[in-house]
């Protein structure tokens, strides 16, 4: 007789203790299931993930070893997964169940609770008061007390168990229920003619013919029966009953489907990243192509290929907020087969979608870097658009690249990794220039139309001339201009808070730290100007280092102060704002985009959540405020941010059939990086990032 040894892997271990620990287990299991198991001298219950199976004889285990408690009821994770698990581990130093929680959404699975239970007649028990006082605090508890004083007094509790006073009892919930209901429908072969059939239950009858399948609810709201004349015709079987999820699914526009026709240098890529998708092995291409070029189609393209050859796609998005926009295209391309993975999602919609995908339902998945984790199978393509965002490299533990993930898992299905940007990452780009991934490039708009005129206003002529305004006089008549002409503004500033950049009132220099060359901020705390990185101080009263003057002037400006002052200075603005205050509400950031689309506002003021990907045809102008901040705040790569930030920013204007300008104020007009994001100039911006990177 054999019995099985499983090797787990525990939930809420340190890392130092991160090792797999040998079970007993009775019964057929699989490697990556979950189980509860005994852990410790307490034998207190924990979660554990099995890593490894023995079999073994019965005569030849270890009496020491404990048993499993029981198995948990979720689909183990697949082969893939546990492979990415180890990866994980390998690669970033996170523990086993780390990795494992990136792959379980929160929604799926069981906790444990525990209950202590205390008996009747405690007070026959010679106890002492400490005792006496944890037992109140129990009893008023309802004998659920927290697990910090559970924590704090457990020496206490473990000898009012051992006394009998505390019965222990485990607890096992569901993190989440399906919200399932009744629906109802009619049975193909009933007859009703050999029934005796009431008026009440003829209306029901001759409804469920008409609507098909309905819910208690829905029954009510159309004719008002009871719940007593559906049962009755459930007992004839003439209607039959299931159980379905009621549960919210992810929104969505419903529009018009486009027949996408490609361009000629649209069709030259797409055939190129054919042979790549049919080359049996990994490949990483770079689609590199100007803002507007249409890389989005040949998207659209390459994942209705992947489906003909019977193949799934991962399709990411760095930024939430291009999420709903990403799901219309796609959904209203595709239909049903699309599942979405993002962090704003509620737990049902979250589940929904898990379980969508775990059943085979989902042919593409889109979303944010969670998407990763999908458990998606069969995969031929996995497309990351605007590859050189953070947004796809964790933060906390585990830290992994999001495009290591995805050449991990085009590596393990032989797929095609397509990293796709109109401001590809330095890194990218250079792997790309030395042939270590392949090249395609879209050279040109897709409409037709030439990039936008863009200029740069300097904003400290504007405080010489007495404006000490955020908003300079040319930004200000061209917003006029373009809402008169019936057209939309896309206003970006940096931060929504106030971000100070301190220049010199006399020769008006920004100061910049000695030792690291980015701004230097004033705490006013201490009345001093400090560099962020290395913590050089300088005094406010301090003189400049260009001239003699001591008197600083601290610029900064957030979305609010902008939408203020285009409101007091603008009537016919009817302005929107989009940032980390305004989008809090889950479903905020597709409504606010749609109303902007259909022309309900016609100037649109955010944060780099409405730099990129966004396509709005009716958008002509595009200002750009306080662009230097960007320089100051991201250490060796302030000038690849800023390069990015201007340049996708931009190109949202002018998309539509008329030409578009943008405007960009700074007190640094003269930054080489910032002339070229105006003139769109990627590959000069590398070829001098390069050198600086060497």
């Amino acid at each position: 007789m054999l019995d099985f040894i499983v090797k787990v892997a525990i939930d809420n271990a340190t890392f130092r203790f991160d090792i797999m620990y040998s079970y007993l287990c009775d019964t057929k299991i699989s490697v990556g299931q979950k189980v509860f198991i005994p852990f410790g001298r307490g034998n207190k219950e924990r979660k554990a993930i099995v890593l490894e199976i023995e079999e073994i004889d019965k005569e030849n285990i270890d009496k020491k070893i404990k048993k499993i408690i029981s198995v948990i009821d979720e689909p183990p994770l697949s082969d893939e997964m546990l492979k990415l698990m180890f990866f994980l581990k390998n690669k970033t130093f996170c523990t086993y169940y780390d990795a494992v929680k990136l792959m379980t959404p929160k929604g799926i699975g069981t906790d444990i609770n525990v209950k202590y239970k205390i008996d009747d007649d405690y007070q026959k028990f010679d106890l002492t008061e400490n005792e006496i006082t944890v037992i109140n605090h129990i009893l008023d508890k309802k004998s659920k007390p927290s697990k910090t004083f559970v924590k704090e007094n457990q020496k206490i509790i473990s000898k009012l168990i051992e006394k009998s006073v505390v019965v222990c009892e485990t607890i096992y919930n569901k993190n989440f229920k399906d919200n399932l209901v009744n629906s109802y429908f009619l049975s193909d072969s009933y007859n009703a003619e050999n029934e005796k059939i009431t008026k009440r239950q003829q209306e029901l009858i001759e409804l469920l013919n008409e609507k098909g399948n309905l819910t208690e609810k829905e029954i009510y709201y159309f004719k008002q029966i009871t719940k007593g004349v559906i049962d009755a015709l459930v007992k004839k079987k003439i209607v039959l009953k299931e159980r379905i999820s009621v549960t919210e699914d992810v929104q969505f526009i419903n529009r018009v489907k486009n027949d996408y026709i490609l361009s000629n240098q649209q069709e030259e890529v797409f055939l190129e990243l054919k042979n790549d998708f049919n080359s049996e092995k990994a490949e990483t291409a770079l689609l590199y192509g100007v803002t507007g070029s249409g890389k989005t189609i040949v998207y659209i393209k390459m994942i209705e290929y992947a489906m003909k050859n019977n193949k799934n796609t991962i399709l990411l998005v760095p930024e939430i907020s291009l999420t709903p926009q990403a799901i219309d295209i796609f959904k209203n391309h595709f239909g049903d087969v699309v599942a979405v993975i993002h962090s704003n999602l509620s737990v049902g919609q979250r589940v929904k979608q898990y379980k969508k995908i775990k059943d085979g339902k989902a042919k593409i998945v889109i979303g944010t870097r969670s998407a990763l984790f999908s458990p998606l199978e069969n995969i031929g393509l996995i497309i990351v658009d605007e590859e050189g965002e953070p947004s796809y490299n964790s933060e906390t533990s585990p830290r992994y690249t999001g495009k290591d993930i995805a050449k991990f898992r085009c590596k393990y299905h032989n797929a095609l990794l397509i990293l796709g940007s109109a401001t590809p990452s330095v890194e990218t780009y250079h792997q790309a220039e030395t042939s270590k991934i392949k090249k395609y490039v879209l050279k040109s708009r897709f409409s037709g139309n030439k990039l936008p005129k863009t200029s740069i206003v300097d904003m400290r002529d504007e405080i010489k001339n007495g404006n000490v305004n955020c908003i300079s006089q040319k930004l200000l008549k061209e917003i006029d201009l373009t809402i008169k002409n019936g057209k939309q503004v896309i206003i970006l500033i940096n931060r929504r808070g106030f971000e100070s950049v301190s220049i010199c009132s006399q020769c008006l220099e920004v100061v910049k730290c000695k030792k690291c060359d980015v701004a230097l901020n004033y705490h006013k705390a201490n009345g001093k100007l400090i560099c962020h990185y290395c913590g050089y101080m300088k005094a406010k009263e301090d003189k400049c280092d260009s001239c003699d003057n001591n008197k600083y002037i601290m610029y900064g400006v957030g979305t609010q102060k902008i939408e203020d002052e285009i409101s007091r200075q603008l009537n016919n603005a009817k302005i929107i704002r989009m940032d980390m205050d305004t989008t809090s509400n889950k479903n905020s950031y597709g409504e606010y985009l749609n109303d902007f689309r259909e022309g309900k506002y016609n100037v649109l003021i955010g944060t780099q959540m409405i730099a990129k990907g966004l396509d709005f045809h009716n958008v002509t102008l595009v200002g750009v405020i306080n662009s230097e901040s960007v320089l100051y705040q991201n250490g060796y790569k302030g000038h690849e941010k800023l390069f990015s930030l201007v340049t996708q920013v931009i190109g949202r204007s002018g998309r539509g059939e008329s030409e578009g300008t943008s405007i960009i104020q700074s007190v640094e007009p003269d930054n080489d990086v910032l002339k070229l994001a105006a003139a769109q100039d990627y590959s000069s911006f590398f070829d001098e990032e390069i050198k600086m990177r060497k």
